[in-house]
């Protein structure tokens, strides 16, 4: 029985089997593996999207207090006045836009929206600004709403507090009208100064519209970890898949 010997193949050259360089088989490695990462990832993280209703103290059939509403002055009244109702997100999304009764009485029929943050149960910074006009007429419905799109999409996130700020321009009397639901919450301010809490004091109407915030399902993770694993098999060392010197890898 003859010993076991080395195999040596005598083929130089075989047609059927393409030849990359190391350059293009790397380049080849990298698009491929690329590709595959996108795609295991887009299936994980494609989700439809769907506007909510984020916060709503309006009444039945998006009704508020037609009669009934805090005063909002513009400048050239001897006190400016804002006022300010809050909100707080079950869940979080990004905003898409904020329907209010906020309603025209004199003046200029033009007025402001804010979007702020909480600071010490008061608003704070401001996260997005709507300029309005035409709003409806007070004490005509109990139904219209002034319509602020975003623009921004802020994130409201779950469990934090909020608020909508309402505030006038040039010579306009407003209203920003009380809800109908008991809901409580409303803070004022003159002449650009610092808010006050009205404690215990109903708050104006209004709805908040949102998209629920893309968060990363459990799957999507699993996903991503898989392509991470195949992108590093794919990319080990040629030479850690070799055999040792002197290993046997065939017979005659």
């Amino acid at each position: 029985m003859k010993p076991t010997e080395p195999f040596k193949s005598t083929a130089l050259f075989d047609a059927t089997r393409p030849v990359l360089s190391g350059c293009g088989r790397a380049t080849s490695n990298f698009f491929s593996v690329r590709f595959l990462v996108l795609a295991i990832c887009s299936l994980g993280t494609a989700v439809p999207v769907r506007a909510d209703v984020v916060f709503s103290d309006l009444g039945p059939g998006g009704s508020y207090q037609s009669s009934m509403g805090w005063t909002v002055y513009g400048p050239t009244a001897p006190i400016k006045t804002d006022r300010a109702s809050t909100f707080v997100p079950l869940s979080s999304y990004t905003l898409d836009s904020i329907q209010a009764a906020f309603t025209w009485s004199s003046g200029v029929n033009a007025g402001d929206m804010y979007l702020m943050s909480d600071s010490g149960g008061l608003p704070g910074a401001v996260l997005e600004s709507f300029h309005l006009n035409n709003l409806p007429a007070f004490g005509a419905s109990s139904t219209a709403l002034a319509t602020a799109a975003s623009t921004l999409h802020p994130l409201l996130s779950a469990g934090i507090q909020y608020w909508l700020v309402t505030s006038a321009n040039d010579n306009s009397f407003l209203s920003f009208n009380q809800n109908n639901t008991g809901y409580i919450g409303l803070a004022s301010r003159d002449n650009g100064g610092a808010w006050g809490l009205n404690t215990g004091i109903t708050g104006g109407a209004f709805r908040v519209i949102g998209s629920p915030a893309a968060v990363p399902e459990p799957s999507t993770f699993a996903l991503v970890g898989l392509a991470v694993m195949l992108m590093t098999v794919r990319f080990l060392p040629r030479y850690s898949r070799r055999p040792l010197p002197g290993a046997i890898i065939g017979a005659s």
